[in-house]
């Protein structure tokens, strides 16, 4: 069909990130509103954590769309049959960089989808882009990065 058409065209695998040997791999959805694009993430996802050996999976949303996520999840994982992934929101409620990095390694530790905004990935990859404001060099120095943090009890 040509929505079906539409959704493949607008998804584009991400090579390796470093090398080829990286692991690391990505993708990209995006089109207009009404064209499937949360079923498509949960359905992925569903698949994903159930047959690969991956446990973690990132998915970077609107803003104002970060707690439409989970209705997404129980409503299509229930229509399936499956149980819905554990699912982690970095949102506004998440204020310091020690609670974003207890979030980050709580996710990582205990598998599942994270689900965040643009502004928020920015800021914790520490990657300045579109505008984004990087701060002082100051300001910059006194946030640990989320890697160094104390590990979880």
């Amino acid at each position: 069909s040509t929505q079906s058409q539409a959704l493949v065209e607008s998804t584009g695998a991400l090579g390796p990130a470093e090398s080829p040997a990286s692991p690391a791999r990505g993708c990209i959805l995006a089109h207009s509103m009404g064209l499937g694009k949360s079923f498509c993430v949960v359905a992925f996802a569903l698949m994903y954590f159930r047959y690969s050996k991956g446990k973690t999976l990132l998915v970077i949303a609107p803003k104002s769309t970060l707690h439409n996520w989970e209705r997404e999840f129980v409503q299509w994982s229930q229509r399936a049959g499956l149980e819905a992934p554990r699912l982690w929101v970095l949102d506004d409620k998440v204020r310091t960089v020690a609670e974003k990095a207890t979030v980050l390694r709580r996710w990582v530790r205990d598998g599942g989808v994270l689900v965040m905004g643009y502004a928020q990935f920015v800021l914790l990859s520490g990657e300045r882009a579109c505008g984004a404001p990087a701060g002082t060099e100051q300001q910059q120095q006194q946030q640990p990065a989320v890697g160094e943090q104390p590990p979880l009890p």
